[in-house]
């Protein structure tokens, strides 16, 4: 990752309530290997959550598009979205060599894209095969934590309206 993309993923790290708030354990920059043990790929940021799932995370620039004027997925986007595949191939293909994932063979793992900013097109959204959310998403993510945090454990309104 380049300067300004590694030190969203470093923020992203050190915060991780903001895309897994069960997290129970962490990694960066560590390879997934191949069968012969070979470096195939490098997540930004590995969690594994309560209950042993794992999620892989891939961050890309909040400059970068996260789709096109017309509305497509653009060049980043896609290109993040085919290396959360590539991980998912490998995993399933060679599980038990994942030796700096210590336990993710026979284990769920899930594939999120952080990239661009803005509110994306559910078109565009859905072209994707796993989870994609934008930095201005993990804003209000921050944001509603924090309320929720400050507000001396008031309840949250249910989705009827009640409390």
């Amino acid at each position: 990752a380049d300067g300004l993309e590694a030190a969203f993923a470093r923020f992203l790290f050190d915060n991780p309530n903001l895309l897994c708030p069960t997290a129970t354990r962490s990694w960066r920059e560590r390879p997934l290997l191949g069968r012969e043990g070979e470096t195939r790929y490098v997540p930004d940021i590995v969690f594994q959550e309560v209950g042993g799932r794992f999620l892989f995370i891939e961050v890309e620039q909040p400059s970068d598009q996260m789709e096109t004027r017309s509305g497509r997925p653009g060049h980043k986007s896609t290109d993040g979205a085919y290396q959360l595949s590539q991980w998912e191939e490998l995993i399933s293909e060679n599980p038990l060599g994942q030796k700096h994932y210590p336990g993710v063979h026979g284990k769920i793992c899930r594939f999120l894209l952080v990239c661009g900013r803005g509110s994306p097109s559910r078109e565009s959204r859905g072209t994707f095969a796993h989870q994609v959310v934008t930095f201005d998403e993990v804003v209000d993510v921050a944001e509603c934590m924090y309320r929720n945090l400050s507000s001396g454990g008031a309840s949250i309104p249910s989705k009827n309206g009640g409390s």
